[in-house]
């Protein structure tokens, strides 16, 4: 299988199968923002006002990927380190 790169790799990844036709905003965009919201809700139901940070990366980037990913991650659990409770 030959895979191909094409266009803005910084945005979002969509992998087109052989055999498929499909495209972000029709077949995911709806189904990601809920499922987002979904993961979303118990901390924001357990938790009384939870500062939650979202990260542009996969759930391992941050610890296996490049500077780049770690740095973000890192400096936010330093910021919640210090601050006072």
């Amino acid at each position: 299988m030959q895979f191909d790169e094409m266009g803005n790799t910084a945005g979002k990844v969509l992998f087109l199968l052989p055999g498929t036709a499909c495209d972000y905003q029709t077949n995911f965009a709806a189904v990601l923002d809920r499922l987002a919201e979904k993961y979303l809700k118990p901390y924001k139901k357990h938790f009384r006002d939870p500062e939650i940070r979202e990260f542009d990366m996969q759930h391992e980037q941050w610890l296996l990927g490049e500077e780049k990913y770690t740095f973000p991650v890192l400096e936010a659990i330093d910021e919640f380190m210090e601050t006072p409770v």
